[in-house]
Formats: structure tokens, C-alpha cells, sequence
């Protein structure tokens, strides 16, 4: 089951390979005419030019943080926010926290030659991680799979808001990263474009002015215990999200599973 068909065009990130050396080269003048205006000024008196008129970080680090920049902005436009769960793309962050690969040309096309043709295997391990941390109802062990009931309950999903005990938000200390890759499957397998803050603004608001979220896909409904419980609504979701799980493991460990419960 392919649920990617799309993948970002050559020419927009060539156009970010392009735009970083633009900004790389300016940036390396900059620094050349501070240290120039630096050496002049050492001709007046020592530490005539207060650190204030001197760039804060060295030209390595500015360099390392447009490279940072640069590749977040290019897994974003490829579409990798919306097939990464919270774990892949912490993963992600730390790869290019320290040091992160000059975003050149040839560190690009390596990168996304060998990324983008994995884009579902990426969406399905995610998937699979994602309800697995949900609900311990239908849990297996590491190596078996499972199957997505209609109904899931999670715990500490949702909290009161400071303003009103009845008013309830996403919980985004404790387990906003579970809502967040919850939301991220049903949209993207509903061809919906995720946008988290737009979603949550969204769950929110209805909970404010109906007690649950609803769609036709899912149903939210939060408790003052912080418990949210979800609703699948559509049998289609339903099964998508199954197929997924079910090609993740091999058809034969699901059959054997119904086998079994038959």
C-alpha cells in the first residue's frame, strides 16, 4: 500500500542548494570585512571596536546554522514532517545538532536518493510505533502484529486549561508527541495536508464548544481525568491504517492473528 505518490520538485531544492551559497558567500564577506575594519581599527587603540559592532558567533558556527536551517527546510518542502513520527524526527534534530553536513548539491542528492525511495517504509515503522504507545489493549509482543480497534483510550492526552476546569487543551507537555503522531497518520492517510498547530487549534475549539472533536473520520472526546478517548468513525481509516500495519509485518502474521481469534 503506497500512501506517497508525490515528492518534492528537483528545481525547489535546488533553488534552497542555491540560495544557502548565496547566503554562505555573503555571510564569508561580512566576517572578511569585521575582521578587515577589526585590524584598521587596532591602529587607534586596542579594543576600539566594542564587542557589540562584532558578530556574536564565529563564521564556522553561522555556517553550521544556515546548514541546520537549510536541511530542516528541505525535509519540510520533501514532505518528511508529514511521514516522520516524534521519534524519527528527534532522531533527525540531533543529527544535525552538533554538526550538521554541509547542505551542498552532492550531500543533498545522496541524501534524498536514498530517503525519498523509502518514504512509505518510513510512514508504516512510524505508524506502527505510533499505535503500538497507544493503547495497551491490543498490544502484542515486539514481533507479533496487531490489529487497531474502533475505540482507543489514552491517557494523559488532554488537560484543563488554567483559565477554566471545564475547558480542556491537548496536552502538550506529557504526551503531546502521541496526539501529534496520531493526528499526523489519520490526515495523511485521509489526504489531508497536517498542519499540528492548525489541528490542535481545531481540537480545542470544539472541545470548547461541543465537549469532543468530531470529523467524518474520528471522534475526540476529552475527560477531566485527562483521558481522551478516540473514536474511529470510519471503517475505510480503519482498515487503511490495518493494511498498513498488515504490510509492515507480512499478510500471513495477520491472518494467523484472526485465525487465532476466530
Amino acid at each position: 500500500m503506497s500512501v506517497h505518490t508525490d515528492i518534492a520538485l528537483p528545481q525547489t531544492l535546488s533553488d534552497l542548494i542555491r540560495t544557502r551559497d548565496e547566503v554562505v558567500t555573503l555571510i564569508t564577506k561580512a566576517h572578511e570585512t569585521f575582521d578587515e575594519a577589526k585590524a584598521r581599527a587596532e591602529s587607534i587603540g586596542r579594543y576600539t571596536l566594542s564587542m557589540e559592532v562584532l558578530p556574536r558567533v564565529g563564521l564556522n558556527q553561522a555556517i553550521r546554522e544556515i546548514d541546520r536551517k537549510s536541511w530542516r527546510a528541505a525535509f519540510d518542502l520533501a514532505g518528511f514532517n508529514q511521514i516522520w513520527d516524534a521519534k524519527a524526527i528527534a532522531d533527525f534534530e540531533e543529527s544535525i545538532r552538533l554538526n550538521p553536513a554541509p547542505f551542498t548539491d552532492a550531500a543533498v542528492r545522496g541524501t534524498f536518493m536514498d530517503l525519498l525511495p523509502r518514504r512509505d517504509e518510513f510512514f508504516a515503522r512510524g505508524l506502527v510505533r505510533t499505535f503500538r504507545m497507544l493503547s495497551g489493549n491490543y498490544k502484542r509482543h515486539e514481533n507479533a502484529a496487531f490489529e487497531v480497534p474502533r475505540k482507543l483510550i489514552c491517557g494523559y492526552w488532554c488537560r484543563p486549561s488554567f483559565s477554566s476546569d471545564s475547558h480542556m487543551l491537548v496536552n502538550d507537555s506529557a504526551r503531546g508527541d502521541e496526539f501529534r503522531d496520531f493526528m499526523r497518520v489519520v490526515w495523511t492517510l485521509t489526504d489531508r495536508a497536517f498542519d499540528p498547530r492548525a489541528i490542535v487549534a481545531e481540537v480545542q475549539s470544539q472541545w470548547q464548544q461541543f465537549g469532543e472533536y468530531r470529523d467524518q473520520y474520528i471522534r475526540l472526546i476529552p475527560y477531566r481525568n485527562q483521558n481522551v478517548h478516540i473514536h474511529i468513525l470510519s471503517e475505510h481509516l480503519r482498515d487503511r491504517i490495518n493494511g498498513v500495519i498488515a504490510e509492515f509485518y507480512g499478510e500471513q502474521a495477520v491472518a494467523s492473528k484472526r485465525k487465532r481469534a476466530a
